[in-house]
């Protein structure tokens, strides 16, 4: 389907001109996050309904409902020892966490055990049952690639009491 001149031109000028970095520079260092339904994203929705009025494009805006999630704060305080007592060696200490899209709020004291990338065959060795399952973002040896959501379900179906993602690449970023 050929595009409508006045959408080839709107594409042609944000490609070739110097202002579609000042624009992703105003969405990055000026708006910021962007969480659906938040007042950045509202504000960046104006500006880039803005910008496309500009250049010629009838623009309207339509609300709409959808279900929605804000992270809370997360705090997770590892401990050495015994997880079913108080019993354990030195104070713990903290590490960064974030939560996954639509996580539900718990207070969750238990036993992690590593379950490596999360493929199906090292849930089935693991034992995971009641406890935090800690899986990489890497994929195991000669196993298909599994997205977080598959590795999570994994988690679910062996019973585990909840699921610790990390990221197995440096820099801290989140997936």
């Amino acid at each position: 389907m050929p595009l409508h001149p006045l959408s080839r031109d709107f594409i042609s000028r944000c490609v070739t001109e110097q202002n579609a970095y000042g624009v992703l520079s105003r969405l990055c260092n000026e708006i910021g996050a962007r969480p659906s339904g938040s007042d950045s994203e509202r504000k960046a929705s104006k500006l880039v309904a803005d910008l496309m009025a500009e250049c010629g494009l009838e623009v309207s805006v339509s609300e709409f409902s959808y279900a929605g999630w804000e992270p809370g704060p997360t705090n997770v305080t590892v401990q050495i020892g015994d997880a079913r007592s108080d019993a354990h060696n030195g104070e713990g200490f903290e590490i960064a966490a974030y939560p996954l899209g639509f996580c539900p709020p718990a207070d969750l004291r238990a036993e992690v055990i590593d379950v490596g990338c999360g493929s199906e065959l090292e849930f089935e060795q693991a034992h995971v049952e009641g406890k935090i399952a800690l899986v990489s973002s890497a994929t195991a040896p000669n196993t298909p690639p599994l997205h977080r959501s598959r590795k999570y379900e994994l988690a679910v179906e062996a019973g585990a009491a909840g699921f610790a993602f990390y990221l197995d690449k440096p820099g801290g970023l989140t997936v």
